[in-house]
């Protein structure tokens, strides 16, 4: 879904109020001030794209000064993080007790979940990704922040290599690889973070997120329709990151599902003997009874109706 915001056809007297409004219905509950009150022209241009995955902007503006206060926390939807590629001008950025400026093709970050300021001190342009709290926090160290919230774009030139590509592809495009191309901005920027904090890339992001990926999975694990696609759309990431999280521990997405469920039948077999079998395997999500008693066989060496003897 497309929105553009313009202030070239608002009358100047209404123009930051204007832009005030747009700012905050794109993104997060802001708090904008103009740098000189008294000015009454304003000029700002917001252009959003939507996707599945994520959502990008491009925004060009005059000088001002913007911030997420506690209240606009409290008034908030969750809590995602903005990167932000920046093509003109200079800005200030102050968050969690870190100030830094950031010059064109730098790349300064800024998290939702606790309170910012940004100060454009002139004309500038920049172009926006959104990126949830789900998929990056987790993948961002024991802290789950950035250690600044401006990363140089000449230390991080494959990070703003790949922004300057994604503003320059088309909407449809994006909108077929929109799953890749969130795990590609998420695995950069969380590498870049590392590499920020002077640490060496380790294990412990992904070992996290696949624990994420299993605790998601044994909430859901009752559902017949517990799909691949279901545990990517719901954690927002692609099925070849899920994949290759699984498998590091050694497992298959399918045989993960078919073990956790054949435990939880065996459990409700012993615990609940004079309830049907037919009826104990239907509500783990196994639909055809032959198909689970040759599954619980294989798992256990014995049938069903064997380990409900066994009590």
């Amino acid at each position: 879904m497309h929105t553009n915001w313009t202030t070239g056809d608002v009358d100047e007297r209404n123009r930051f109020d204007y832009w005030r409004d747009a700012i905050s219905n794109a993104f997060v509950p802001l708090d904008p001030l103009p740098l000189d009150q008294a000015a009454r022209q304003f000029n700002g241009t917001l252009k959003s794209l939507e996707l599945e995955s994520f959502r990008i902007s491009t925004i060009a503006a005059d000088g001002h000064e913007v911030s997420l206060t506690r209240n606009g926390i409290a008034r908030q939807h969750g809590s995602p993080f903005f990167v932000n590629l920046l093509r003109r001008g200079r800005i200030q950025v102050s968050q969690y007790g870190e100030q830094a400026t950031a010059a064109p093709g730098d790349i300064y970050v800024v998290d939702s979940a606790a309170p910012w300021s940004v100060s454009f001190t002139e004309p500038f342009e920049m172009f926006c990704i959104e990126i949830g709290e789900d998929a990056l926090r987790p993948r961002l160290g024991t802290r789950g922040r950035l250690p600044s919230p401006v990363l140089s774009g000449d230390s991080n030139q494959i990070l703003r290599s790949y922004l300057s590509m994604l503003e320059d592809r088309p909407a449809q495009e994006l909108g077929l690889l929109h799953d890749l191309v969130f795990e590609h901005c998420v695995a950069l920027l969380a590498r870049s973070g590392a590499s920020a904090d002077g640490l060496a890339p380790t294990q412990r992001d992904s070992c996290i997120m696949r624990q994420q990926v299993l605790s998601f999975i044994d909430r859901n694990i009752t559902n017949p329709d517990l799909t691949p696609d279901a545990v990517c759309a719901a954690m927002r990431i692609s099925r070849s990151y899920m994949f290759k999280l699984l498998s590091s521990g050694g497992d298959t997405f399918a045989g993960y599902v078919r073990r956790a469920r054949l435990h939880g039948c065996r459990d409700a077999l012993l615990r609940f003997p004079q309830r049907p079998i037919s009826q104990i395997a239907c509500s783990w999500g196994f639909g055809d009874v032959s198909t689970f008693n040759r599954a619980y066989r294989s798992e256990f060496g014995e049938t069903p109706r064997d380990s409900r003897s066994s009590i």
